[in-house]
């Protein structure tokens, strides 16, 4: 099979054992997450929240640091009048789909969110409004605006959840540890599809 498709034995083996260091580090360090009782707790909570997006314009520092300036500012915005949060989003944030409807996102469910939004919005109660909270996609003005239960599925076992918490958990700590290597990577993407959904996840349109 190697010889028809031209490839090597010594190249396969090295790209065998490539993938085996990545593999034998990807588990050692998704090993390491635990479900807690507050996570098996916190896993049928929906919160209901506005939001307002500050897009980071590019890696440069100079212009990092007038988007977290321009989110400090909203957000002050905000918290001195709470009912404006809605207007305030339609007029600055750069989330354009949910900017719409007064940066409203709805009901939202754990492991729907990016982890460092997930990570403050469960903190919050009805009311709360945070920020700036940094993501992939920029600095992020959060506002809570209900909080709710919802019913565990007929059937769903307690092993099945933890299962279920203990997966999300495991990419977390993989996303976390793997982050500042991608970040300090000159990674360019030349594919046509794989760059179509890159500007589709920034909203770069």
């Amino acid at each position: 099979i190697l010889k028809l498709q031209k490839i090597a034995w010594k190249a396969f083996k090295d790209d065998q054992k490539d993938e085996i260091i990545v593999a034998k580090t990807v588990n050692g360090i998704a090993s390491r997450a635990q479900v807690t009782p507050y996570d098996k707790k916190m896993a049928f909570v929906e919160i209901q929240a506005r939001h307002i997006l500050v897009k980071i314009a590019s890696d440069n520092q100079d212009e990092d640091i007038k988007a977290i300036k321009k989110a400090e500012k909203i957000f002050e915005a905000a918290l001195t009048n709470p009912s404006a949060f809605a207007t305030l989003a339609k007029q600055f944030s750069d989330d354009k789909i949910s900017a719409a409807n007064g940066g409203d996102l709805g009901w939202i469910s754990r492991g729907q969110m990016v982890p460092e939004f997930e990570r403050q919005l469960y903190k919050m109660q009805p009311g709360d409004i945070i920020g700036p909270v940094k993501t992939q996609f920029g600095y992020h003005i959060i506002m809570a605006t209900g909080r709710k239960d919802k019913p565990i599925p007929a059937g769903t076992t307690e092993q099945q959840i933890e299962a279920q918490i203990l997966q999300q958990k495991q990419q977390e700590a993989v996303r976390k540890w793997i982050k500042p290597i991608q970040d300090s990577a000159n990674v360019v993407i030349v594919d046509p599809m794989l760059l179509a959904y890159e500007y589709r996840v920034k909203q770069d349109y």
